[in-house]
């Protein structure tokens, strides 16, 4: 539905998650959207059990001018994932009748599972850096200002932060002395006293965590990246070749993959791999006096002439032409 309307624009928001942008007019833009995010609800439910998928919609605006303010408060809105991880279609309508009831907002009545440090552990494992100051608002939200309001409960909801944090750190082998040095550059948690206090030790504590996590990560892509260069060296001959058998190859499921080694490689899959068949294809035909069509064999293309067109398109001249020395070829 979402690729055949004209209506919807589908693009990347991130290496994990995707954006739909609705174009209509004042009386029908709600139908549009509520359309989108159904066909999008029915696709995700239908898919295979074990896999997280959350749906933020955000409110209509009139001017293109306002699409930055609308895209923040949607961000906001997919924010509440990390607290209400049971609601998969979230709303700005919505979020507010997530928030605990009136009573649980009361400290001697506080529900304690809105401090459960698994929430925060959930966050530092797939949160992004960009959503680090939502989800610090709507985590103390969901907790109460009566309890935010009181200093000794104010203390204790730092210190449940910080022992999630270094308990998380120190179960994926991250550096345990470089958080602990973030904290110590914090305000003493006794010091505290105010909400916008403890927004910003949360924020720098988060953030920092979650950097050495994405340190961490980088080294993690760069040996996945050599990994995926080596077989593709052993393989790019291969007719056969394709991003389905890399990824298999590499553990990762084939739309994670994609994304990922675009990411990391700055081109797609198809045209690294068409960038090297075409280097080989290259030296072949500088070095040997084999046929066109045994050459385009030989770099993993049944049919010659896709191979010629490829040729044509990415080096500039036909491969006769460049084993002449035609002066459209690259050298």
């Amino acid at each position: 539905m979402l690729s055949c309307s004209p209506a919807m624009l589908l693009f990347r928001w991130n290496l994990t998650t995707y954006a739909v942008l609705i174009k209509g007019r004042d009386w029908d833009i709600e139908d549009l959207t509520r359309r989108c995010v159904e066909a999008i609800e029915r696709r995700c439910r239908g898919a295979q059990e074990g896999i997280d998928w959350y749906v933020a919609a955000g409110t209509p605006v009139a001017r293109l001018s306002q699409l930055p303010g609308c895209f923040s408060a949607v961000s906001r809105t997919l924010s509440y994932r990390f607290l209400y991880s049971d609601e998969h279609v979230l709303s700005g309508r919505q979020a507010p009748s997530l928030d605990p009831g009136e009573e649980e907002r009361k400290l001697q009545k506080l529900n304690t599972s809105a401090i459960d440090p698994a929430r925060i552990q959930h966050f530092l494992r797939t949160g992004l850096p960009s959503e680090v100051e939502d989800f610090v608002t709507e985590y103390l939200d969901s907790i109460g200002e009566e309890a935010v309001g009181s200093v000794l409960f104010c203390q204790y909801i730092l210190l449940n932060t910080r022992f999630a944090a270094t308990a998380y750190v120190e179960q994926e082998g991250l550096s345990r002395d470089r958080l602990l040095t973030c904290i110590g550059a914090q305000s003493p948690v006794a010091q505290i006293r105010t909400r916008e206090q403890m927004e910003t030790y949360m924020r720098a504590l988060l953030t920092c965590a979650i950097g050495l996590r994405e340190e961490s990560s980088a080294g993690r892509y760069h040996d996945l990246m050599a990994q995926t260069r080596d077989y593709i060296e052993q393989h790019y001959t291969d007719d056969s070749l394709s991003l389905n058998q890399v990824a298999r190859a590499v553990n990762l499921s084939a739309s994670y993959f994609s994304a990922l080694f675009s990411q990391e490689m700055g081109k797609t899959f198809t045209e690294y791999v068409t960038e090297r068949r075409m280097e080989r294809a290259c030296t072949l035909l500088r070095t040997t006096r084999m046929r066109s069509s045994e050459i385009a064999f030989a770099v993993g293309y049944k049919d010659a002439h896709y191979f010629s067109f490829l040729f044509k398109k990415t080096q500039g001249c036909t491969p006769r032409d460049y084993r002449a020395g035609g002066q459209g070829g690259r050298r």
